[in-house]
Protein backbone atom coordinates (compact mmCIF):
# COMPACT_ATOMS: atom_id res chain seq x y z
CA UNK A 1 0.00 0.00 0.00
CA UNK A 2 1.60 3.57 -1.19
CA UNK A 3 2.51 5.88 2.12
CA UNK A 4 1.94 9.66 1.01
CA UNK A 5 3.40 12.44 2.57
CA UNK A 6 0.74 13.85 5.14
CA UNK A 7 0.18 17.58 5.24
CA UNK A 8 -1.13 19.30 8.33
CA UNK A 9 -3.85 22.31 7.24
CA UNK A 10 -4.83 24.56 10.19
CA UNK A 11 -8.12 25.65 9.70
CA UNK A 12 -7.38 29.14 9.13
CA UNK A 13 -5.80 28.07 5.87
CA UNK A 14 -8.35 25.32 4.72
CA UNK A 15 -10.51 27.12 2.46
CA UNK A 16 -7.69 28.30 -0.05
CA UNK A 17 -6.07 24.98 -0.16
CA UNK A 18 -10.13 23.27 -0.68
CA UNK A 19 -10.56 25.91 -3.11
CA UNK A 20 -8.04 25.02 -5.28
CA UNK A 21 -8.61 21.74 -5.41
CA UNK A 22 -12.41 21.97 -5.96
CA UNK A 23 -11.09 24.43 -9.02
CA UNK A 24 -8.68 22.02 -9.91
CA UNK A 25 -11.27 18.56 -9.52
CA UNK A 26 -12.54 17.07 -12.53
CA UNK A 27 -14.64 13.99 -11.45
CA UNK A 28 -15.55 13.63 -7.62
CA UNK A 29 -16.10 16.42 -4.80
CA UNK A 30 -17.35 15.47 -1.52
CA UNK A 31 -17.77 17.60 1.34
CA UNK A 32 -19.34 16.21 4.86
CA UNK A 33 -19.27 17.95 7.70
CA UNK A 34 -21.42 17.75 10.95
CA UNK A 35 -22.45 21.45 10.50
CA UNK A 36 -22.93 23.73 6.86
CA UNK A 37 -23.34 27.30 7.28
CA UNK A 38 -23.18 29.59 4.25
CA UNK A 39 -22.71 32.90 5.43
CA UNK A 40 -19.10 34.13 4.92
CA UNK A 41 -17.04 35.43 2.00
CA UNK A 42 -14.80 32.09 2.32
CA UNK A 43 -17.97 29.68 2.67
CA UNK A 44 -19.90 31.62 -0.65
CA UNK A 45 -16.18 31.00 -2.52
CA UNK A 46 -16.54 27.65 -1.95
CA UNK A 47 -19.89 27.24 -2.46
CA UNK A 48 -19.52 28.99 -5.89
CA UNK A 49 -16.65 26.70 -6.93
CA UNK A 50 -19.26 23.70 -5.77
CA UNK A 51 -21.80 25.27 -8.43
CA UNK A 52 -19.10 25.40 -10.99
CA UNK A 53 -18.23 22.05 -10.44
CA UNK A 54 -21.15 20.59 -10.77
CA UNK A 55 -21.85 22.73 -14.10
CA UNK A 56 -18.89 21.14 -15.92
CA UNK A 57 -19.68 17.76 -14.87
CA UNK A 58 -17.80 17.22 -11.60
CA UNK A 59 -19.87 14.88 -9.09
CA UNK A 60 -20.79 17.15 -6.34
CA UNK A 61 -22.27 15.84 -3.63
CA UNK A 62 -22.41 17.95 0.11
CA UNK A 63 -23.03 15.54 3.32
CA UNK A 64 -24.65 16.82 6.49
CA UNK A 65 -25.50 15.89 9.94
CA UNK A 66 -29.48 17.64 9.68
CA UNK A 67 -29.16 19.72 12.94
CA UNK A 68 -27.58 21.71 10.37
CA UNK A 69 -31.54 23.13 10.01
CA UNK A 70 -31.71 23.81 13.66
CA UNK A 71 -29.71 26.86 14.02
CA UNK A 72 -29.51 28.27 10.18
CA UNK A 73 -32.99 28.91 9.03
CA UNK A 74 -32.05 29.94 5.12
CA UNK A 75 -30.66 27.20 4.61
CA UNK A 76 -33.36 25.33 3.26
CA UNK A 77 -33.00 28.37 0.15
CA UNK A 78 -29.72 27.68 0.05
CA UNK A 79 -30.03 23.81 -0.45
CA UNK A 80 -32.22 24.63 -3.03
CA UNK A 81 -30.03 26.71 -4.76
CA UNK A 82 -26.90 23.93 -4.55
CA UNK A 83 -29.21 21.55 -5.61
CA UNK A 84 -30.53 23.15 -8.95
CA UNK A 85 -26.73 23.90 -10.22
CA UNK A 86 -26.42 20.18 -10.27
CA UNK A 87 -24.96 19.63 -6.43
CA UNK A 88 -26.45 16.39 -4.86
CA UNK A 89 -26.94 17.37 -1.29
CA UNK A 90 -27.35 14.58 1.68
CA UNK A 91 -28.31 14.51 5.37
CA UNK A 92 -26.69 11.54 7.36
CA UNK A 93 -26.65 10.35 11.09
CA UNK A 94 -29.47 8.61 12.82
CA UNK A 95 -30.61 10.93 15.21
CA UNK A 96 -34.13 10.60 17.05
CA UNK A 97 -36.18 13.61 16.87
CA UNK A 98 -37.20 13.95 20.34
CA UNK A 99 -33.33 13.67 21.33
CA UNK A 100 -31.49 16.54 19.25
CA UNK A 101 -27.53 15.38 20.52
CA UNK A 102 -28.25 12.00 19.94
CA UNK A 103 -27.27 9.91 16.93
CA UNK A 104 -25.69 12.40 15.46
CA UNK A 105 -22.88 11.98 12.65
CA UNK A 106 -19.59 14.28 13.52
CA UNK A 107 -17.89 12.98 10.69
CA UNK A 108 -15.66 15.53 8.37
CA UNK A 109 -14.13 14.10 5.39
CA UNK A 110 -13.38 16.56 2.67
CA UNK A 111 -12.55 14.48 -1.20
CA UNK A 112 -11.50 16.04 -4.62
CA UNK A 113 -10.55 13.73 -6.83
CA UNK A 114 -7.63 12.22 -5.62
CA UNK A 115 -7.06 14.58 -2.63
CA UNK A 116 -8.67 14.00 0.68
CA UNK A 117 -8.90 15.72 4.07
CA UNK A 118 -9.09 13.12 6.97
CA UNK A 119 -8.22 13.07 10.88
CA UNK A 120 -9.65 16.59 11.93
CA UNK A 121 -12.25 18.23 12.89
CA UNK A 122 -13.28 21.36 10.72
CA UNK A 123 -16.91 21.80 10.02
CA UNK A 124 -17.78 23.19 6.69
CA UNK A 125 -18.52 26.62 8.66
CA UNK A 126 -16.94 30.20 7.82
CA UNK A 127 -16.56 30.01 12.15
CA UNK A 128 -14.82 27.00 11.74
CA UNK A 129 -12.14 28.06 10.13
CA UNK A 130 -11.61 30.73 13.00
CA UNK A 131 -10.79 27.79 15.32
CA UNK A 132 -8.01 26.28 16.61
CA UNK A 133 -8.14 23.23 14.25
CA UNK A 134 -7.19 21.45 11.60
CA UNK A 135 -7.57 18.77 9.04
CA UNK A 136 -4.87 16.02 6.88
CA UNK A 137 -4.55 16.19 3.40
CA UNK A 138 -3.55 13.11 2.19
CA UNK A 139 -2.81 12.81 -1.95
CA UNK A 140 -2.99 9.42 -3.05
CA UNK A 141 -6.14 7.75 -5.17
CA UNK A 142 -5.83 4.94 -3.18
CA UNK A 143 -6.70 7.29 -0.09
CA UNK A 144 -9.42 8.35 -1.24
CA UNK A 145 -11.40 5.68 -2.38
CA UNK A 146 -10.98 3.84 0.89
CA UNK A 147 -12.21 7.53 2.96
CA UNK A 148 -15.62 7.74 0.39
CA UNK A 149 -15.72 3.88 0.70
CA UNK A 150 -15.91 4.62 4.75
CA UNK A 151 -17.70 7.95 4.07
CA UNK A 152 -20.40 5.69 2.18
CA UNK A 153 -20.79 3.30 4.97
CA UNK A 154 -21.39 5.30 7.38
CA UNK A 155 -23.86 7.42 5.35
CA UNK A 156 -26.77 5.36 6.69
CA UNK A 157 -29.81 6.35 8.92
CA UNK A 158 -29.04 3.05 10.98
CA UNK A 159 -26.17 2.86 13.30
CA UNK A 160 -23.43 1.00 11.43
CA UNK A 161 -20.85 -1.54 13.24
CA UNK A 162 -17.12 0.33 14.09
CA UNK A 163 -14.57 -0.75 12.23
CA UNK A 164 -10.95 -0.05 11.37
CA UNK A 165 -8.76 0.00 7.96
CA UNK A 166 -4.91 1.17 6.88
CA UNK A 167 -5.42 3.47 4.42
CA UNK A 168 -1.05 3.11 4.38
CA UNK A 169 1.74 1.66 5.36
CA UNK A 170 1.68 3.63 8.84
CA UNK A 171 -1.86 5.24 8.76
CA UNK A 172 -4.86 3.23 10.00
CA UNK A 173 -8.67 4.81 9.30
CA UNK A 174 -10.73 4.32 12.46
CA UNK A 175 -14.92 4.77 12.22
CA UNK A 176 -17.39 5.01 15.11
CA UNK A 177 -20.99 3.53 13.47
CA UNK A 178 -23.28 4.70 15.77
CA UNK A 179 -23.89 1.94 18.40
CA UNK A 180 -24.90 3.66 21.75
CA UNK A 181 -22.06 3.01 24.21
CA UNK A 182 -19.13 1.47 21.02
CA UNK A 183 -16.66 3.29 20.11
CA UNK A 184 -13.41 1.76 18.94
CA UNK A 185 -11.57 5.68 18.87
CA UNK A 186 -12.25 5.78 22.17
CA UNK A 187 -11.40 2.33 23.13
CA UNK A 188 -7.85 2.92 20.62
CA UNK A 189 -7.25 6.07 22.83
CA UNK A 190 -7.29 4.35 26.59
CA UNK A 191 -5.14 1.71 24.87
CA UNK A 192 -2.59 4.68 23.66
CA UNK A 193 -2.08 6.55 26.94
CA UNK A 194 -2.57 3.00 29.01
CA UNK A 195 1.00 1.89 27.38
CA UNK A 196 2.67 5.62 26.96
CA UNK A 197 5.48 6.89 28.51
CA UNK A 198 4.67 10.78 28.00
CA UNK A 199 0.92 11.75 26.79
CA UNK A 200 0.06 15.14 25.29
CA UNK A 201 -4.26 15.79 24.78
CA UNK A 202 -5.40 18.30 23.12
CA UNK A 203 -9.57 18.42 22.62
CA UNK A 204 -12.94 20.69 22.64
CA UNK A 205 -13.72 18.90 25.72
CA UNK A 206 -11.92 17.40 28.67
CA UNK A 207 -11.64 13.36 28.88
CA UNK A 208 -14.00 11.22 30.74
CA UNK A 209 -14.14 7.80 32.44
CA UNK A 210 -11.72 5.54 31.97
CA UNK A 211 -9.89 7.76 29.73
CA UNK A 212 -9.73 10.38 32.46
CA UNK A 213 -8.44 7.85 34.75
CA UNK A 214 -5.58 6.92 32.67
CA UNK A 215 -4.57 10.45 31.70
CA UNK A 216 -4.25 11.38 35.85
CA UNK A 217 -2.15 8.27 36.10
CA UNK A 218 0.05 9.42 32.71
CA UNK A 219 2.84 11.85 32.66
CA UNK A 220 0.86 14.08 30.65
CA UNK A 221 3.36 17.20 29.21
CA UNK A 222 0.49 19.27 27.58
CA UNK A 223 -3.74 19.09 28.32
CA UNK A 224 -5.86 21.51 26.60
CA UNK A 225 -9.42 22.37 26.46
CA UNK A 226 -12.05 24.88 26.57
CA UNK A 227 -12.72 26.94 29.11
CA UNK A 228 -16.12 28.90 29.30
CA UNK A 229 -14.24 31.82 27.91
CA UNK A 230 -13.88 30.24 24.69
CA UNK A 231 -17.52 29.46 24.66
CA UNK A 232 -19.30 31.12 20.92
CA UNK A 233 -22.93 30.28 22.51
CA UNK A 234 -24.49 29.79 25.53
CA UNK A 235 -24.76 25.86 24.75
CA UNK A 236 -21.17 25.94 24.51
CA UNK A 237 -20.86 27.41 27.77
CA UNK A 238 -23.08 25.48 29.60
CA UNK A 239 -21.27 21.92 27.68
CA UNK A 240 -17.76 23.47 28.64
CA UNK A 241 -18.98 23.49 32.45
CA UNK A 242 -20.93 20.38 32.51
CA UNK A 243 -18.62 17.83 30.75
CA UNK A 244 -15.13 19.96 31.90
CA UNK A 245 -15.00 21.04 35.15
CA UNK A 246 -13.88 17.86 36.87
CA UNK A 247 -10.49 18.06 35.22
CA UNK A 248 -10.09 21.47 34.92
CA UNK A 249 -7.06 21.61 37.16
CA UNK A 250 -4.95 19.84 34.70
CA UNK A 251 -6.11 21.89 31.66
CA UNK A 252 -3.34 24.08 30.90
CA UNK A 253 -5.16 25.95 28.41
CA UNK A 254 -5.34 29.50 29.00
CA UNK A 255 -6.69 31.53 25.28
CA UNK A 256 -9.65 33.15 24.23
CA UNK A 257 -9.82 30.94 20.74
CA UNK A 258 -11.76 28.08 20.17
CA UNK A 259 -10.32 24.71 20.59
CA UNK A 260 -12.14 22.34 18.21
CA UNK A 261 -8.89 20.18 17.32
CA UNK A 262 -8.71 16.56 19.07
CA UNK A 263 -5.89 14.49 19.30
CA UNK A 264 -3.64 12.58 21.28
CA UNK A 265 0.26 11.99 20.71
CA UNK A 266 1.72 9.04 22.96
CA UNK A 267 5.35 8.45 23.50
CA UNK A 268 6.17 4.90 24.09
CA UNK A 269 9.04 3.07 25.80
CA UNK A 270 11.19 3.01 22.63
CA UNK A 271 10.69 6.81 22.00
CA UNK A 272 8.40 6.19 18.94
CA UNK A 273 5.21 8.41 18.37
CA UNK A 274 1.80 7.29 18.11
CA UNK A 275 -0.76 9.95 17.14
CA UNK A 276 -4.95 9.71 17.63
CA UNK A 277 -6.38 12.46 15.57
CA UNK A 278 -10.27 12.83 14.14
CA UNK A 279 -13.20 14.28 15.09
CA UNK A 280 -13.97 12.09 18.45
CA UNK A 281 -13.99 14.62 21.86
CA UNK A 282 -12.51 11.83 23.36
CA UNK A 283 -15.61 12.21 25.42
CA UNK A 284 -18.02 9.59 26.52
CA UNK A 285 -20.89 11.72 26.46
CA UNK A 286 -21.22 11.36 22.41
CA UNK A 287 -20.56 7.85 22.46
CA UNK A 288 -23.40 6.89 25.01
CA UNK A 289 -25.57 8.94 22.53
CA UNK A 290 -24.36 6.95 19.50
CA UNK A 291 -22.64 9.74 17.66
CA UNK A 292 -21.00 9.15 14.51
CA UNK A 293 -17.01 9.32 14.28
CA UNK A 294 -13.83 9.01 12.32
CA UNK A 295 -10.21 9.04 13.08
CA UNK A 296 -6.82 8.74 11.76
CA UNK A 297 -4.39 6.25 14.38
CA UNK A 298 -0.57 7.00 13.10
CA UNK A 299 2.72 6.26 13.10
CA UNK A 300 4.43 9.03 11.05
CA UNK A 301 6.33 10.25 13.42
CA UNK A 302 6.95 13.88 11.59
CA UNK A 303 3.51 14.32 12.08
CA UNK A 304 3.76 13.48 15.41
CA UNK A 305 5.91 16.44 16.38
CA UNK A 306 3.89 18.69 14.19
CA UNK A 307 0.58 17.86 16.60
CA UNK A 308 3.21 18.20 19.54
CA UNK A 309 4.10 21.44 18.62
CA UNK A 310 0.76 22.84 17.70
CA UNK A 311 0.24 21.36 21.71
CA UNK A 312 2.95 23.66 22.82
CA UNK A 313 1.86 26.88 20.42
CA UNK A 314 -1.87 26.62 22.68
CA UNK A 315 -0.22 26.65 26.14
Amino acid sequence: MNTTATQLVPAAALPKQLLRDMRAAQHRIWLQAMEFHSEGPAMQALLQAACEAAARGVVVRLVCDPHSYLNQPSIGTVVRRLRRAGVVVDWCGHGWWGWPVAGRSHVKIYCCDDTVYLGGGVNFSQASFANHDFMLRYTSAEIADIALSAAHNLYSWWARPDYAVAISARDTLLADGGTRGQSIILEQACALVRSAKRVWYVSQFAPSGQLARLIRQSKTEIVAFNTARTATSLLDAVGYRALNYRFQAYNQYQGDRKIHAKYIVAEQADGQLISLTGSHNFNATGVRFGTQETAILTYDQSLGQQLIHYARQLV
